[in-house]
C-alpha cells in the first residue's frame, strides 16, 4: 500500500519494526508529507484489513537533527496519533 502511494525512485519506505514503517520523502515539507500520509491512509482503508487502523507521525528533518532525534520526535508524534483515537495523523 505504501509503495503504491509514494513517488517511485524518489521516496523510500521500509518496515522499521513490528507494525511500524518509515517513509522518507526527500525535499518534502510537513504539509506535503501529510498529503502523502492521507493518500496512504485512504488506500489502506479501502483494502479493509478488518478493524486495523493506520496511525501516522510526521516530522521534518532539520540540519540540527541526527538520526536518533528525528526518530524520537517522529515516534512521539506516532504515539500521540494512537492516543488521539487511532487512524490519526500528527505533525511533530
Amino acid at each position: 500500500v505504501i509503495k503504491a502511494c509514494i513517488r517511485r525512485d524518489v521516496d523510500t519506505a521500509f518496515r522499521y519494526g513490528g507494525d511500524e514503517f518509515v517513509v522518507i520523502l526527500p525535499e518534502t515539507d510537513k504539509t506535503h508529507a501529510r498529503i502523502a500520509a492521507e493518500r496512504i491512509q485512504k488506500q489502506f482503508g479501502a483494502l479493509k484489513y478488518g478493524r486495523t487502523t493506520l496511525s501516522v507521525g510526521i516530522s521534518e528533518a532539520s540540519s540540527e537533527d541526527d538520526a536518533d532525534s528525528i526518530v524520537k520526535r517522529t515516534d512521539e508524534a506516532l504515539y500521540e496519533s494512537k492516543r488521539a483515537g487511532r487512524a490519526q495523523i500528527t505533525l511533530a
